[in-house]
């Protein structure tokens, strides 16, 4: 397999690994290990010194999913990091609202941008074209994961957004992005998609199951927290608020993206990082 392949599949694996992992139960020394694991990784594939971007960059992203969880009053388990397959903001607890789900979701990317940013600055002050490349590196990993597909951050809003609007358009929606998903799978060919598609219907089928139930029919905590999402939707302000943050975020790092690309070297620069 082509380097080419190989980090496509990791830019993808950036968003579908930690999927995994959230139905696991992490153990606090694996953090450490992970974390070595994933610096050798992108080094093997890359360079260390974009391993060290991607680590930085995987950090500053979940610790914004991190942040609004705490905002939020959820516990957490913490920060994982899995060799090549990313990183995972693990909570302690499930969502009980969409608004709480799509601000989760959202803050991943904003903090990515955030990363972005700075690091385009650090290009401009030292004159260096290798960081307006991992600029635009960082910024194509960001928004990749605001694609329309449950369960990245993308999909969680989109879905909030949709399932709050109407039930039936909701579904049409979400499953039109599991057929994107399918569609890239075989276009891209990155077959990790396989892994995403089953645990996003999963997800959504037991959303639909149990968000439908009457109340006197929730056994468990499970249930219960997966009816709470489904019956508390997001208000005609929220799906706005999001909608427009989401689409501001989304326009900024491709904006980024195409900026730094567009400096004298910066395109290059990319190339050889990827």
């Amino acid at each position: 397999m082509s380097r080419t392949s190989w980090a496509g599949m990791g830019m993808l694996a950036l968003k579908v690994g930690p999927k995994l992992l959230k139905s696991m139960k992490a153990l606090k020394s694996l953090k450490a290990l992970g974390a070595v694991g994933s610096v050798a990784a992108y080094t093997w594939l890359f360079s260390w010194q974009m391993a060290i971007a991607i680590i930085v960059l995987l950090f500053v992203h979940e610790y914004g999913h991190i942040w609004a969880m705490k905002k939020e009053g959820m516990k957490v388990k913490g920060i994982y990091f899995i060799p090549f397959l990313g990183g995972a903001a693990v909570p302690d607890e499930m969502f009980n609202s969409r608004r709480q789900e799509s601000f989760v979701a959202i803050m991943g990317p904003v903090f990515g941008l955030g990363l972005t940013l700075i690091v385009l600055i650090i290009h401009f002050i030292t004159g260096q074209e290798m960081y307006a490349g991992i600029a635009a590196w960082m910024a194509l990993i960001n928004a990749f994961q605001l694609l329309p597909i449950n369960p990245m951050d993308g999909g969680r809003i989109v879905k909030s957004i949709v399932m709050s609007i109407q039930e039936k358009i909701g579904i049409v929606v979400v499953i039109s992005g599991f057929a994107l998903a399918a569609y890239l799978l075989i276009k891209l060919h990155i077959w990790l998609f396989v892994i995403m598609i089953p645990i996003g219907l999963l997800e959504f089928f037991l959303e639909l199951k149990f968000g439908r139930k009457a109340p006197k029919q929730i056994t468990t905590e499970l249930e219960r927290n997966l009816w709470l999402l489904y019956q508390n939707r997001m208000t005609t302000k929220q799906i706005l608020i999001y909608a427009v943050v989401t689409i501001a975020v989304l326009g900024s790092l491709f904006g980024g993206m195409f900026f730094a690309q567009s400096i004298p070297g910066a395109k290059e620069a990319l190339m050889v990082i990827m």
